[in-house]
């Protein structure tokens, strides 16, 4: 198809700054994700970059958030790699959802959604978390994660675009009757499946109870790991009473409008044999009256119980009862690494790891973002949340010529190289660098109020300091420019453009 490569920057529009970049290893075993080394390229995306990802050159993702906070698009991501992709057709198309499906690049699913016009992160997302329930997958990954750009990562969250190298693509669409979308038919399939304001805030506004679908690792979707095992491995003998009992807490938890009905449900698919109707009425009769939490000390969830991952999972135990249900942990390994936790049916929280560690910085992280206010528990019931969501860490590599340290090198050389050039010694006073002699003369401080306008901010002022002091060739000057004293700094002027700085 001609300028299909034109065609999916178009449909997949976004963030125009930078894009992300997956190096996929070719050794993979069937229903586990491919691994692959992904990191952020801070250069603009390009049609010719868009050519080679559908020529199968350069594997590429985008974000949303091509706006400060709106989208043409968003996705649901299901990191599940044993799953029927038929089955996910029939449930989008039993339930008319406005859904594209895509195969990943480990053979999982990307859900789309399309817009016909730019609309709101924050509606967009919460439309999308109702669609992703209504499927049976309440707590997934939902990009964009932030409901608008930050100052420290502007970009956002990314995602791989499928039709990578198009002609003979394994990332493709797949139409209503489970058949793959070829490139020259995508366009007519795409079109058929937007939607508008309109019938995005129909899906956001909706009430939706949460379902606990059958999949063989997680049957109760984001419920305790305990009951989950023993829903696989079989409940021991004479516990019939307490294990219905947990699937209350369970049910109260995930399906508040519905919860009593799926007690009994629970009874006659987990219980063998099942409890006689006036048992599981009395247990009902019990929860009804009380918001219990599940007995983590009794049989028979005690032996196989995982405090640390219950903690972090979304219908788990909770320190208080006010304490959010996380979503995944992400560790970006910038310099310093940068963590990110999104919080169910609320968005990204991006922490620094003495953020991470303390749940008073991160109380403050998340008011600041979302106007929430968490609890704050005991240390060590914080240290088991962590424990919990490094359980299921997603590690997010990054080229070297992108952590802070060597970001704080480029900006140098593009403030001294800049247009913005001193013709004269007296200028230095206006915080203009200036080249005499073949060398480069600044002041530290007019450099750093430079990072300042391009709005770098990762580093503190001490460690920006040290870096720059440590660039080999640099020498300390001090001169008296009309009557006034100047520490100033002197480099050598690169010799070429893209000679590299070495760093002693």
């Amino acid at each position: 198809m001609d300028n299909f490569h034109l065609f999916l920057a178009e449909v997949f529009a976004g963030y125009q700054d930078g894009y992300g970049v997956s190096i996929v290893n070719d050794d993979h075993i069937k229903g586990t994700k491919r691994s692959a080394k992904s990191f952020w390229k801070h250069e603009k995306l390009t049609d010719k970059i868009w050519q080679e990802h559908t020529d199968g050159k350069t594997s590429i993702g985008v974000s949303p958030l091509g706006d400060k906070s709106k989208i043409k698009w968003g996705a649901i991501d299901i990191d599940e790699y044993t799953i029927q992709l038929v089955d996910l057709i029939d449930k989008i198309e039993s339930n008319n959802l406005p859904i594209v499906l895509f195969r990943s690049k480990s053979g999982g699913a990307h859900l789309f959604v399309f817009f016909t016009e730019p609309i709101e992160a924050k509606i967009a997302r919460e439309a999308m978390s109702n669609m992703a329930t209504i499927m049976g997958f309440p707590g997934v990954e939902i990009f964009p994660k932030q409901d608008k750009r930050n100052e420290k990562l502007p970009y956002g969250n990314w995602i791989n675009i499928p039709y990578f190298n198009a002609e003979e693509t394994d990332r493709y669409a797949i139409d209503k009757n489970g058949n793959a979308v070829l490139a020259e038919h995508f366009k007519d399939h795409l079109f058929e499946k937007r939607i508008g304001k309109q019938a995005v805030e129909y899906f956001a506004n909706l009430k939706v109870d949460i379902n606990a679908p059958k999949e063989e690792n997680e049957p109760l979707k984001g419920g305790p790991p305990c009951l989950n095992k023993l829903i696989v491995e079989g409940f021991p003998p004479n516990t019939r009473n307490n294990s219905l009992f947990n699937f209350g807490v369970y049910a109260k938890k995930a399906a508040p409008q519905r919860w009593k009905e799926y007690i009994t449900k629970f009874n006659e698919e987990y219980i063998s044999p099942s409890l006689e109707t006036k048992e599981v009425n009395n247990i009902i009769r019990s929860l009804d009256v009380n918001d219990y939490n599940y007995k983590c000390n009794d049989v028979p969830i005690v032996n196989v119980c995982n405090k640390a991952r219950c903690m972090s999972c979304q219908f788990g135990i909770r320190a208080t009862d006010e304490m959010p249900a996380f979503g995944r942990l992400q560790k970006t390994l910038s310099d310093p690494p940068l963590w990110s936790v999104s919080i169910v049916d609320g968005g990204e929280v991006e922490l620094t790891t003495e953020e991470l560690q303390s749940p008073r910085l991160f109380q403050k992280k998340a008011l600041e973002a979302f106007n929430i206010i968490t609890p704050i528990p005991k240390p060590e019931e914080w240290r088991m949340i962590i424990k919990g969501l490094l359980d299921n860490l997603k590690i997010v590599e990054i080229p070297d010529d992108t952590n802070p340290k060597d970001m704080v090198i480029i900006h140098l050389w593009e403030f001294l190289e800049g247009r913005v050039q001193a013709k004269e010694r007296k200028e230095l006073l206006a915080g203009k660098p200036w080249e005499n002699d073949k060398k480069h003369h600044f002041s530290m401080k007019s450099f750093k109020r430079y990072l300042t306008q391009v709005k770098f901010n990762a580093l503190p002022d001490n460690k920006i300091t040290t870096i720059v002091k440590n660039i080999k060739g640099l020498q300390h000057r001090f001169m008296n420019i009309q009557g006034k004293g100047m520490n100033l700094w002197v480099l050598p002027v690169r010799e070429t453009q893209n000679e590299n700085t070495e760093n002693e």
